[in-house]
């Protein structure tokens, strides 16, 4: 289905890259602490701000949508529950039933700083890396020759962007860019992994932003479903007048 859109290399974008580094935590490698880190930051930073951003909907009745919601929010919930329920409550448990790593604290500053903030930037950067070669290089002269979509043109598309650069965002300004909001995002869920409340918080706001997105949506699309059976009614109504008339 995607692919017959000309989506599929959407599939490239930082979003599928941490929802499979997140099943590979859940799958594999559970008790790998840094990886659960890294895990919690993006999902909630980066792909929940996304949630806001891109207007993520929960409109049940549209696959696509639907699946757009459940790539960028669901992780955040995944992981909050991961980090503020499920490795608090193991806690009692002996070390071989435990289904996560404890988190202690980092003993050092320097500790804290490479394991919450340089190690998921490098990671970052390895999915930055591919992502460039791919859109930007490899398959550049077939995305352009065949009118394929990725998240490059959806970015340089956007209202607020066109705004603020301009309609010629290159690619370089667009990585840049993406880096800076990957930073900013970055930084709040830092805050969600040292205070429940705050994570709480966000969690709240991206669920129920959702939910008045999917809202929205359905207003405009009854109304306009609405409108059209209205204009069909109006149109038959002419009609049988033209005929007793005729």
């Amino acid at each position: 289905h995607y692919r017959l859109q000309g989506w599929h290399y959407y599939i490239s974008d930082f979003c599928y890259y941490a929802n499979l580094l997140i099943l590979y935590l859940i799958t594999y490698d559970s008790h790998n602490a840094q990886l659960v880190k890294i895990c919690f930051l993006y999902a909630n930073g980066d792909l929940s701000f996304a949630v806001w951003f891109f207007r993520g909907s929960l409109v049940l009745h549209k696959p696509d949508i639907l699946t757009n919601l459940g790539m960028h929010l669901l992780p955040m919930m995944i992981m909050y529950h991961i980090r503020w329920f499920t490795i608090p409550d193991q806690l009692h448990l002996p070390e071989a039933e435990k289904r996560f790593v404890d988190l202690p604290a980092d003993a050092t500053w320097a500790s804290y700083l490479w394991t919450m903030l340089v190690m998921p930037i490098v990671v970052y950067f390895f999915w930055s890396a591919n992502y460039s070669l791919l859109n930007f290089k490899l398959a550049k002269a077939r995305i352009e020759r065949k009118g394929r979509d990725n998240l490059y043109k959806l970015f340089c598309n956007l209202d607020v962007v066109k705004k603020l650069l301009g309609n010629d965002v290159s690619p370089l300004g667009f990585m840049i860019t993406h880096f800076c909001m990957f930073i900013l995002t970055h930084l709040t869920a830092m805050l969600q992994y040292h205070n429940f409340w705050v994570a709480t918080a966000f969690v709240t706001f991206y669920s129920i932003t959702s939910v008045w997105n999917g809202a929205c949506f359905y207003m405009e699309y009854f109304s306009k479903k609405y409108e059209k059976q209205l204009e069909e009614l109006d149109k038959m109504h002419r009609e049988t007048e033209s005929e007793i008339i005729n």
